[in-house]
């Protein structure tokens, strides 16, 4: 039998966020520059994403699987018995805990050590057992957020040592609202959405949206003033290589907040959150998202 090739590191992802936190934990913990990837496709301005800064980073993807009903689990099972075939693995890397395809991917690697990184959903099920083998608990998990380890869990702080902004910058006289899809997902009202941007636009003159990836620009059609915009660079590295930075930043609950106060750390006293257990109740509204962001020094954005 062939003998299979070693992989210091791989990483199974679905977005940036996670591609960019595997690139932190293996450049700073793993020592690793050059890992390999598998990618799980959700939509195409992901996978652009992705692409973008697996090139950028001189980082090879081995294969990709679509979200697509039943064809994504035939797709995956085919291109992990080849993989099998061919390598193994040191150090695992998995952006989600609950993701299916990368749970299952789980079961069918030969890796000596696992390793979970932020999708942006931990505070939530931080104390949810993970559906895993009991023996590899606790397992390490690389977190930019603040967070004690339990039974199930190693928190390990994921400082962003790589993706930091390192000398000092200037500013434009622009507010750059980060999106996300609370309008598509059906927790707030196209309505509510409208008047709050509305709002902000009177107190602070034209806007700069950057859309998230599951964002539609339909939304955006009766509002005046907002440059909304999608990018190939996620929020992360799209502040990292502008010039001028935005005099302030707002945004909804987003995982984007607590990462860009480790990418701007020299500045993240510009960036503001919306509190939207204000204007309604809604179960993905969540108190123990807000008031972590309280509770570290976050700073609200009010709005008249």
């Amino acid at each position: 039998m062939k003998k299979r090739i070693k992989l210091n590191t791989l990483a199974i992802v679905s977005t940036q966020f996670q591609l960019l936190n595997a690139i932190e934990v293996s450049r700073n913990f793993f020592k690793d520059k050059r890992f390999n990837i598998i990618v799980l496709i959700q939509n195409r301005v992901h996978f652009q994403q992705i692409n973008n800064l697996a090139k950028n980073h001189d980082l090879k993807i081995i294969f990709s699987v679509k979200f697509r009903s039943i064809f994504q689990h035939i797709d995956l099972i085919i291109k992990l018995f080849r993989f099998n075939k061919k390598y193994e693995i040191d150090n695992l890397i998995i952006g989600h805990t609950k993701n299916n395809m990368m749970l299952y991917s789980l079961k069918k690697l030969r890796y000596k050590k696992l390793n979970f990184i932020d999708d942006g959903e931990i505070l939530e099920v931080k104390d949810d057992r993970p559906a895993i083998n009991k023996n590899l608990f606790p397992v390490n998990y690389y977190s930019i957020f603040n967070l004690e380890s339990n039974s199930f869990y190693k928190f390990i702080k994921n400082e962003y040592k790589f993706f930091k902004i390192q000398s000092k910058k200037k500013f434009s006289d622009k507010i750059l609202f980060l999106g996300s899809p609370y309008v598509e997902h059906k927790i707030i009202s196209s309505d509510l959405f409208s008047s709050l941007l509305e709002k902000i636009i009177l107190k602070e003159g034209s806007i700069d949206y950057f859309m998230h990836p599951r964002e539609n620009e339909e939304k955006f059609k009766n509002l005046e003033n907002i440059n909304f915009f999608n990018s190939v660079l996620g929020i992360e590295n799209y502040i990292l290589n502008i010039d001028l930075l935005p005099k302030k930043i707002i945004s909804f609950y987003s995982t984007a907040l607590t990462s860009l106060s480790s990418v701007m750390e020299l500045y993240k006293e510009r960036i503001y959150f919306i509190d939207l257990r204000k204007y309604l109740k809604h179960k993905y509204i969540r108190d123990i998202e807000y008031d972590y962001l309280k509770n570290n020094n976050n700073k609200e954005y009010l709005i008249k």
